[in-house]
């Protein structure tokens, strides 16, 4: 794409200010990279203070035609806020504040930059709950986790970000101002739309009531056989755990190496689980996860009732992402999801690739509702495995597709999986797909070539 007009320049000059035009290199260069380190520079970068400088940001967008890509924290998996045909990246943080509480109703409204980790840590301190905790929750933005619809560990037990957003008020292509309101159908068109239909400026949130209690049981078995063995029958049983996660022998030796602990025994594999509810609720389902556990061969078990115990466990598993990134210079990563019944074919065709093509593919994930994070690690300098890497996950989504899975669980498709969004879905949704992103955005400002291939037209 050839330089910015300077009219265009001009004009975002007028509403945000000079100081918030960043165009040195290294502000361009850091906002370049998201978590798939593929770097795609902007020639641009607008830094926003106040909601009402988008509408017309995007109104001078479409007039100069000039690519606009909203940017959160930066910290997705596939490429969604990064620039690809020029253009200028729309920074969303500064606007990060919490609007609003309401005790009663169980509501808080935000700014898209709020952290979400933050978000939970001040409804805490009034006895609520905002359940959604990606692993990037410190880090990770809420107007971020709407567009990909971010989940989670408590996603087995209370849902997604979607399950938890009432209402959106966003800026479409053309800086027309919608509010979704009560209307589902249209606040579910602009979640996971992944910043291509529209700037989401406010959410109106459900919260819950804070859970009075909760135990964490950690258990190592020998395998993960064993392993997919026991989270079967504790979904199975009746039992509602508010996290069930999973972490392979590989993923737990980077994580040790990681930490500076100890690694586990042998081939081990890791299961935690959360309990919540009140205390007596935690303590009658205590005892049936131990045996369950026990049942299924677990060759260690141990119950953390203390904050800071439980805490320390989940620290481990949130280290999953950057300790295996550590293993190789690329990480392939895929947030898979299959049937949960259909987990442990899942494990063992990841395992047998593995064997089969010498590869390291560190797996840990929410077993809870079939989402694991696949990792195909290689060095893309050596080809020959950079060759067995990709034809490793050429079978991987073959496999997830034939067990009734789907491609992407909860890090959308950006650009890292719209070459493969093919496999999944038929020609004529794509093509609906791609009409609507036409009916909303005929000029192909707000975030182009993402999700849905471009047509062979």
């Amino acid at each position: 794409m050839g330089k910015l007009p300077p009219a265009f320049i001009r004009g975002l000059r007028r509403i945000v200010g000079r100081k918030n035009l960043l165009q040195k290199p290294t502000d361009l260069f850091a906002h370049s990279y998201d978590a798939t380190n593929k770097p795609l520079q902007p020639q641009l970068v607008v830094r926003v203070t106040d909601r009402g400088q988008v509408p017309p940001i995007l109104r001078l967008a479409n007039f100069f035609k000039i690519p606009i890509v909203p940017r959160g924290a930066g910290t997705g998996f596939t490429g969604g806020s990064l620039t690809v045909r020029g253009g200028v990246v729309l920074l969303l943080d500064r606007l990060n504040r919490i609007l609003g509480i309401d005790e009663t109703r169980r509501e808080a409204v935000v700014e898209p930059g709020v952290v979400t980790e933050d978000l939970q840590r001040a409804v805490e301190k009034i006895g609520l709950f905002y359940p959604p905790d990606p692993a990037s929750q410190d880090v990770s933005t809420l107007g971020g986790n709407f567009s990909e619809n971010a989940g989670g560990p408590r996603g087995v037990r209370y849902g997604v970000t979607g399950d938890w957003v009432k209402s959106v008020l966003a800026a479409l292509p053309d800086g027309t101002l919608v509010d979704s309101g009560e209307d589902p159908a249209l606040t579910q068109l602009l979640l996971a739309s992944e910043g291509t239909l529209g700037v989401a400026l406010e959410l109106r949130l459900h919260l819950a009531k804070f859970p009075p209690d909760t135990a964490t049981v950690r258990a190592l078995f020998p395998d993960t056989a064993k392993a997919c063995d026991a989270v079967t029958e504790i979904l199975s049983s009746g039992l509602a755990p508010s996290k069930l996660e999973f972490m392979d022998a590989e993923t737990l030796r980077c994580v040790s190496r990681y930490l500076g602990e100890p690694p586990p025994p042998g081939d081990s594999t890791l299961l935690l689980v959360e309990l919540d509810g009140s205390p007596g609720e935690v303590g009658d389902n205590l005892p049936a996860v131990r045996g369950i556990y026990e049942r299924r061969g677990a060759v260690e078990l141990s119950v953390a009732r203390e904050a800071a115990e439980q805490e320390k466990l989940w620290a481990m598993r949130r280290a999953g992402s950057p300790a295996v990134a550590r293993l190789k210079p690329l990480k392939i990563n895929e947030d898979v999801v299959v049937p949960r019944g259909a987990l442990p074919r899942m494990v063992e065709t990841i395992e047998e690739l593995r064997h089969r093509y010498n590869l390291s593919i560190p797996v840990f994930g929410h077993a809870g509702d079939g989402n694991l994070h696949v990792n195909v690690m290689c060095d893309p300098a050596d080809s020959g495995e950079h060759a067995r890497a990709r034809k490793a996950l050429d079978e991987l989504l073959a496999a997830v597709l034939a067990l009734g899975g789907t491609l992407s669980g909860e890090h959308g498709v950006g650009l890292s999986k719209q070459p493969f969004i093919g496999r999944e879905l038929p020609e004529s949704v794509i093509e609906l797909s791609r009409r609507v992103k036409r009916r909303l955005d005929p000029r192909n400002v707000l975030n182009p070539a993402k999700i849905i291939p471009p047509s062979e037209e």
